[in-house]
């Protein structure tokens, strides 16, 4: 420390150790199985929400199921843990917290497609009796079916797909917000509105095969007439096509994570005025591809997680890193999640401390078998000494 503030006296000097903030700690828990190890079962597209519960696919020969399940180990719904039986194939649901309660989205099978359903579990345990089914099931979209995900706030809640729908409380009624034809991302709740991130293709017709890809990310003020830009449309990224956004907020900072041209990145915004810095790179290996990305905010901290593909694409690894709580720059990372593992997503579950799900390739080549892991990760500021 420069300048340091001497103490004398006749017959002692006084010398001070105090402590300072530096790069964050993090401590990554055992891989753990969500569930016992069925044969025939295959699990898939896990999420996780902040009451700590885990949602996620399971495919039984020609069948899909979604069941949830505590990380701490209790089944919701009358113990059996399951939402559906029949779920639409390679369906990836959704959930959130809205009124203290678990809110879950999936696609459904139904003669017209996949329709988009929610459902609200009134708490955590099997000794909470759950609502009658009929005041669980909305059909929100018959026959549209496009991997939905859901945000909630304290009295409706959001689910965001190729078009959104706004959810009253305790109410079957639905508003539908239009969005952009071809839209993915990913919404929050904040200071009594919705943000979303979203990206658009904006891809121009090729010529000779030469294309043009607009800058396509954008963040929005999301209501029922539908989303309301903050940021332009190519203040966001470079020329390369992005894809499955996500977004966490830290007070009067947003952080969108997104996959740019293959490779992990993020975006920080400063709220309200909505000015975004430029994007960082969050893993540039050569040879590997992010597929997979998402994002989450607890002490002080925001926790990126992303899966890659090698070139072979043999090889799958989930790596994660920890920004700055201002949102602009990489304080610890990236490390390594899983050596093996795709379609991580992360949630806060208390100070510093997240939960990290996952899907594991456990089979071989020949009889593919996949289960859904978790892993707790704490990150907390670290101290250092400086002596003055």
């Amino acid at each position: 420390m420069s300048n340091p503030r001497r103490f004398s006296a006749s017959l002692f000097a006084l010398v001070l150790t105090v402590s300072s903030a530096a790069h964050a700690a993090v401590a990554i828990g055992p891989e753990t199985a969500i569930s016992p190890d069925v044969a025939g079962v295959s699990q898939h597209a896990p999420d996780v929400s902040e009451l700590g519960t885990v949602i996620w696919r399971e495919d039984v020969g020609t069948m899909s199921i979604i069941r949830l399940k505590s990380i701490g180990g209790n089944l919701i719904e009358g113990g059996n843990g399951i939402l559906s039986s029949n779920a639409f194939p390679g369906s990836r649901p959704s959930i959130s917290v809205g009124w203290l309660r678990n809110v879950y989205v999936w696609e459904e099978l139904s003669p017209l497609g996949g329709a988009i359903h929610d459902m609200v579990i009134r708490g955590e345990g099997p000794d909470i009796p759950p609502p009658p089914p009929s005041a669980l099931l909305r059909n929100l979209s018959a026959g549209f079916s496009a991997n939905p995900s859901v945000a909630c706030g304290p009295s409706n809640c959001l689910v965001f797909s190729n078009a959104g729908t706004f959810l009253q409380e305790n109410s079957a009624d639905t508003i539908s917000v239009p969005f952009p034809a071809g839209s993915t991302g990913s919404a929050v709740w904040t200071d009594a509105r919705f943000l979303a991130t979203y990206a658009v293709q904006n891809q121009s017709p090729c010529f000779g095969g030469i294309c043009n890809v607009a800058p396509n990310l954008r963040l929005a003020e999301v209501d029922s007439s539908g989303p309301h830009d903050l940021v332009a449309d190519g203040s966001l990224g470079s020329s390369a096509p992005q894809s499955r956004p996500s977004i966490a907020l830290n007070g009067s900072v947003a952080v969108l994570a997104t996959i740019e041209g293959g490779d992990a990145w993020f975006v920080p915004v400063d709220l309200p005025d909505s000015v975004a810095h430029a994007p960082i790179a969050l893993d540039e290996r050569e040879e590997w591809a992010t597929d997979s990305i998402d994002i989450s905010f607890s002490g002080n901290r925001f926790l990126v997680v992303w899966s890659s593909t090698d070139a072979s694409g043999t090889r799958h690894d989930i790596s994660a890193a920890v920004l700055d709580p201002s949102g602009r720059s990489i304080e610890t990372g990236p490390f390594l999640i899983a050596s093996e593992g795709i379609s991580p997503a992360v949630a806060r579950l208390g100070y510093g401390q997240f939960a990290i799900v996952y899907e594991k390739e456990t089979g071989t080549a020949l009889a593919p078998h996949s289960r859904v892991m978790f892993r707790l990760v704490n990150v907390q500021p670290r101290f250092r000494s400086v002596r003055r």
